[in-house]
This record gives C-alpha cells, structure tokens and sequence, in this order.
C-alpha cells in the first residue's frame, strides 16, 4: 500500500496532535500567545535587520556608510533571529500541526524561508573574503537587495495569509 504525500501529511499530524506536548500547547490558554510574541518579536527585529541592510545595498539609506559597517550590526540580528522563529514556529506548529503542515500556503512559506535564507548566506559569505565586494559590484547588490527584500515580504504576507486559507 502507497501511502500519497496528503496521506502521509494526515498521518504525521494526527500523530503530533496526539502528543502529549500537542496537548498541553492546545490546553493552556497562555502558551500560543505567549510563543506568538516572542515569534512576533523576532520578525521585527529580522525584519528591521534586514531592511536596514537590503536598502543600503539598494543604495535608500546610508550610502556613506561602508557596507562592511552596517552588516557586522545588522547581519547577526537576522542569523540570531532565524533560530527564535524555528522555535517559535515549531511549537505553533506542534500545538495546530493540521493547520499548518497540510496548508499550501505554510508549504509556500517554508520554501520562501529556505530561499531567503539561502540569499542571506550568499550575501553575507563573500563579505567575509572581501568587504568591497558588494561595493565592487553595486548593479549586482542592488538586484540582490531588491530580490531579498521582496522575498522577506512574501515571507511575511504567506505568514498571514495562513490563517485565511
């Protein structure tokens, strides 16, 4: 017997909604506010990151700030954001497995995560060979600062559009 990918989704949340972690998440009325604060919190302060870092790329802000200036404040609020909203996410997950895992839109998001973050490192890694190299290749930088941002914000309008789908 085959299982299909909807079979298998059905059967992994119907497992994780019966754990006892499940159970607790969903039975305290404190938990899922509390997780979406700290969840909330995070995205702002990656967001705020990575706009800040995005616009000066793109050439709106700071321009007479070195890049290498504004990443080494800037890029490590994102990288310790990302590990909060894999927390965070996780648990609400956990507590409403069947509200996330089998929606087309949270399937969406993931993958736009996987790719903003697969964006994040391709910026950031040549910056610690070279810190003029997005100001040696400023065309290049702004593309790549105008795909990131929109990425993000996808990120966040998939995140919202969850609850709706």
């Amino acid at each position: 017997m085959e299982l299909t990918i909807k079979q298998l989704l059905t059967l992994v949340c119907n497992w994780l909604d019966s754990t006892a972690l499940s159970q607790f998440i969903q039975r305290e009325t404190w938990v899922v506010p509390s997780v979406q604060t700290v969840h909330l919190l995070a995205i702002a302060a990656l967001m705020g990151s990575m706009l800040v870092v995005n616009l000066r790329v793109i050439g709106f802000y700071e321009r007479n700030q070195p890049l290498i200036n504004i990443t080494s404040r800037f890029i490590p609020v994102i990288w310790a954001a990302l590990p909060i909203l894999l927390i965070t996410g996780s648990i609400l997950i956990i507590g409403e497995p069947a509200r996330s895992l089998k929606n087309n839109i949270f399937q969406l998001k993931i993958l736009l995560i996987l790719v903003a973050i697969g964006l994040t490192y391709a910026f950031n890694k040549p910056l610690k060979d070279n810190p003029e190299h997005w100001e040696d290749r400023e065309g290049l930088g702004r593309i790549f600062g105008v795909i990131s941002c929109l990425v993000w914000i996808a990120i966040i309008f998939a995140g919202r559009w969850i609850a709706y789908v």
